[in-house]
């Protein structure tokens, strides 16, 4: 079921994934590795119409690695005109765990925030607990 679940997550197929939920065997892993998925599938999850989906993906567990990684994409596809703060807002704050970390590979999305020169954004980075590391780079 996992598999399936990762698959649905990939094309967006929200009936799919409210299904197969309660049949995954780790929610907070499999939830996080179908995150990746949809990231893996393209600028799709970039979309205004499917934010659902990653607030969906946190809020039944998505946490790790791959939610700070989506965090340093969205930044930078924001900063490009890409998608909304909406995602961003969304990564920050929906979250079973903690939300996406500022800090994560010392501060990478607060840096790329820095090279797009985005002060707006920054500042909103930077009432997520940045450390010492991430606001010295």
């Amino acid at each position: 079921m996992d598999a399936a679940f990762c698959k649905a997550a990939g094309l967006f197929a929200r009936d799919a994934l409210e299904l197969l939920l309660d049949f995954v065997s780790s929610r907070d892993d499999v939830c996080s590795l179908a995150l990746s998925v949809a990231k893996k599938a393209g600028n799709q999850w970039l979309l205004a119409e499917n934010l659902w989906l990653t607030d969906f993906l946190l809020r039944e567990g998505a946490q790790g690695e791959w939610v700070h990684l989506a965090l340093i994409d969205a930044v930078d596809a924001y900063c490009q005109g890409l998608t909304s703060e909406d995602l961003i807002d969304t990564l920050l704050t929906v979250s079973v765990g903690a939300g996406a970390d500022v800090n994560f590979q010392h501060g990478e999305s607060v840096q790329v925030a820095v090279r797009y020169g985005h002060m707006k954004l920054l500042q909103k980075l930077l009432l997520h607990r940045p450390d010492q590391k991430t606001v010295s780079m």
